[in-house]
């Protein structure tokens, strides 16, 4: 199959828009959570996702003004949900972006600076999803 700069540039697009997403989420969700670790953990993802958002953008030379802020942790999650419940819901986004990040690296075109980023982030998830065992066991 051949890849478009523009079909790139959309994928690449896409990935930022669920993340920004994802950081506004595990933002709302610090301030809902009991355990004063999981709310420590969750307050990390959100900083790490937002260095990552903007190390991404500023080598795309994109405005983070090109993207509106549109969804709303509470309106989709229940306020008196457990921690371990809320960590798996938003981990699952994680997982997606995981699956999102190595489709992105297989684009033979994808530079090199982008590429560093996205390996990155692949191992700070990676790293989360084993925090995140650890963190459960706390909410039990």
């Amino acid at each position: 199959m051949n890849v478009t700069p523009k079909t790139l540039y959309d994928e690449i697009n896409a990935i930022l828009k669920k993340n920004i997403d994802t950081r506004k989420n595990y933002l709302e969700a610090s301030k809902i959570a009991k355990e004063p670790d999981v709310k420590l953990f969750l307050k990390n993802k959100a900083h790490n996702k937002d260095l990552f958002i903007k190390r991404l953008m500023s080598e795309l030379n994109i405005s983070t003004d090109s993207f509106l802020d549109k969804d709303n942790f509470a309106k989709d999650h229940h306020i008196g949900a457990s921690d371990d419940a809320m960590l798996m819901d938003l981990l699952k986004t994680d997982k997606q972006s995981l699956m999102d990040f190595e489709s992105l690296l297989k684009h033979p075109t994808l530079p090199f600076p982008i590429r560093l980023i996205i390996n990155e982030q692949i191992i700070f998830i990676r790293l989360d999803e084993l925090k995140r065992e650890q963190l459960s066991s706390v909410c039990k």
